[in-house]
């Protein structure tokens, strides 16, 4: 096996590998896209290789947008909400002309704030179990 940080990636390697293997990940319940892999928010692209050069594993690290809000807390519902409003919709314009496709906001178990941004924002709740690691 060969691992290569250096080597460019060829992409129909990576696309092929992918969809000739994601189906058969257990558990994987749903279709996985592969993101563009030639985009500037993947910063770090790592394959394993076998004697013959077939990739047998990848990784990458794409840059993800969280977004970090902060609001004075004595403001009334509905100024805030009109700030809010106007926050996301400047930012999500910020963040596809920096070339993101999606944004991430963690909201801490406040039922009524994920509401708010789901019905007024248009956030949309993960399907999938989110795991954090730090390095």
């Amino acid at each position: 096996m060969r691992l290569s940080q250096k080597e460019p990636i060829k992409k129909y390697k990576i696309v092929k590998f992918h969809k000739e293997h994601m189906h058969t990940i257990e558990n994987f319940k749903h279709d996985f896209k592969l993101p563009d892999i030639t985009s500037p928010l993947i910063v770090v692209r790592i394959s394993v290789s076998d004697e013959k050069g077939n990739i047998i594993g990848c990784a990458f690290l794409k840059i993800i947008g969280e977004v970090i809000l902060s609001l004075d807390n004595e403001l009334e519902s509905n100024d805030k909400a009109e700030i809010l409003s106007l926050l996301n919709d400047v930012g999500c314009i910020a963040a596809r002309n920096k070339g993101f496709d999606e944004i991430n906001i963690f909201v801490n178990k406040d039922k009524s704030f994920s509401q708010f941004l789901e019905k007024k924002l248009g956030y949309i709740k993960s399907k999938d179990e989110v795991l954090v690691k730090r390095v």
